[in-house]
């Protein structure tokens, strides 16, 4: 990624200053620290508005604060190492074709990103509200990301027709509810922390850190896959409707977690473990790891044991590929 990224910017910083073929757009450069507003924060003293065309480019070189919002993102804005492009009061919007590379730090009190829009870069995310994902939109980023309210992608999108793809590499702190909508894709690559009451994934997460999740409602349903290879960790119960869960670490609640709906699937080589017990009512568990806790079945489950070891309902079942129906308590 670092590589293929440098290229990228490098790319756009030739095509911008270079050619003479873009003739529609400008391209705006900060030359010592200030307001954005400023027009001595500009090179020549070119100040750019707060409205950016599909082919104007702005490129922060400098610590530049904002007095306004910035709702109307249609070109590129470029944040170099070492820059910072502050306004945690100010609203920003991302467009169609809108695009941010960020190697610095950029602050925004909340920020909208909108079909074919993206932002990428090994730079720092902090939004003091809401990031809302809208979309088909490309979101990879090596730096930390603080939210501090609600992080939603595609949350009402159920007709099917796009979804947006988010790869964090660092740590990620959301302080609010986190929504993953219907074929959206989010790779949380280190530690995580959600602080919100709601968790909801009807897309595809992969999860390769710790993971702490604090919220009241936890639910995953009709995701294609959830994969957990780091540990996630639930502070309160989780409900699984209809998902697809792979787990290579470990999955773990401080309640219950439920397993329900006859498309349910789990594959754990890792740890799965409740301290209020785990309730498969539905689907069917392959056990190639450890279930760390008593778990119950329904007629409409199946369990199926290829680790050789397993308790149901205080009952040792030792019989390797077992398939287990039994009424739950």
């Amino acid at each position: 990624m670092k590589n293929s990224l440098k290229l990228i910017t490098l790319a756009f910083l030739l095509v911008i200053l270079f050619s003479g073929t873009n003739v529609t757009g400008k391209t705006y450069i900060t030359q010592k620290n200030g307001n954005w507003d400023d027009k001595y924060s500009w090179l020549f003293n070119d100040k750019p508005a707060h409205k950016i065309n599909q082919y104007d480019t702005i490129i922060i070189k400098n610590l530049i604060s904002l007095n306004e919002n910035l709702l109307d993102i249609k070109g590129v804005i470029i944040i170099m190492k070492d820059a910072e492009l502050s306004g945690l009061k100010k609203y920003f919007s991302v467009k169609e074709n809108g695009t941010i590379l960020l190697d610095g730090i950029m602050s925004v009190k909340a920020i909208a990103l909108y079909n074919k829009s993206c932002i990428k870069g090994f730079g720092e995310l902090n939004v003091a509200r809401d990031l809302i994902i809208e979309g088909n939109v490309y979101v990879e980023l090596g730096g930390q990301v603080w939210i501090g309210d609600n992080m939603a992608v595609n949350y009402h999108n159920n007709t099917g027709k796009c979804g947006a793809e988010i790869i964090f590499y660092n740590d990620v702190n959301i302080d609010g509810d986190f929504m993953l909508g219907y074929l959206s894709y989010a790779e949380f690559k280190k530690n995580t922390i959600i602080n919100g009451s709601l968790v909801e994934f009807s897309g595809n997460a992969t999860f390769s850190g710790n993971t702490v999740v604090k919220g009241n409602n936890n639910n995953i349903s009709n995701s294609d896959y959830l994969f957990i290879h780091g540990s996630l960790y639930l502070v309160n119960s989780l409900v699984l409707k209809n998902s697809k869960i792979f787990v290579s670490g470990e999955l773990c609640s401080s309640d219950q977690i439920v397993f329900q709906g006859n498309d349910c699937s789990i594959k754990n080589f890792g740890i799965i473990k409740a301290y209020n017990n785990i309730y498969l009512r539905d689907g069917i568990l392959y056990n190639f790891g450890n279930i760390g806790s008593l778990a119950y079945f329904n007629s409409h489950s199946k369990f199926v044991d290829s680790k050789g070891y397993q308790v149901v309902r205080n009952r040792s079942i030792k019989d390797r590929n077992l398939v287990l129906n039994t009424e739950n308590q």
